[in-house]
């Protein structure tokens, strides 16, 4: 029954999008990426969409600021964010190449620069994220890797300067490893 119900999903997909979101990340040409809670998973505080899309997919939240007269603000990464642009990250580590970060909660930046340093794998960077975080408060946690040498793979978001929403987006050389980009974003929703 259960694998009956999975082929009528894939034949006629549900598209649930959340109607009353305040900020939304879309990723494009994105093959490594990892959420909390999972894609499958969707209310009205997180939606996942990739409607109207051939290489990505959009991801939708309902963060819990602190102003909700807030205005979010936009912003495109890509590998080539890095060329030029000085660190925003309060957190530095000799294993960071470029880091980009909005975040206004310097702990929280710190928790998921370290998560991105200690690993490339998006599903342990959600999850670590997650258990420093500790927080019982509902949270969507987002990781992404970047590919240095594909100019097509972009991260979109909105972005609020509020300690409910923070995002990094770092480069990481670790001795052992090639370099790898990682995006990651954590937010408290409502």
């Amino acid at each position: 029954m259960q694998v009956f119900l999975y082929f009528l999903l894939f034949l006629f997909p549900v598209c649930y999008c959340c109607n009353n979101t305040n900020t939304w990340v879309i990723l494009e040409n994105i093959d490594d990426s990892s959420t909390l809670p999972a894609f499958d998973y969707q209310n009205d505080t997180f939606c996942v969409s990739t409607k109207d899309m051939t290489n990505g997919m959009a991801l939708y939240m309902t963060t819990k600021l602190t102003d909700p007269k807030e205005k979010g603000s936009f912003e495109q990464l890509g590998y080539n964010s890095f060329a030029g642009a000085n660190s925003t990250c309060t957190f530095s580590d000799k294993t960071l190449l470029g880091c980009l970060s909005h975040c206004t909660d310097k702990n929280l930046e710190k928790i998921m620069i370290q998560s991105a340093i200690s690993s490339y794998k998006t599903d342990v960077i959600v999850q670590q994220i997650s258990q420093n975080i500790g927080s019982k408060s509902p949270k969507v946690i987002i990781s992404a890797r970047v590919d240095p040498s594909d100019p097509n793979q972009l991260i979109s978001y909105d972005y609020f300067n509020d300690v409910n929403f923070c995002s990094v987006f770092v480069n990481v050389k670790r001795p052992s490893m090639f370099p790898y980009v990682i995006f990651a974003t954590a937010q408290f929703v409502v």
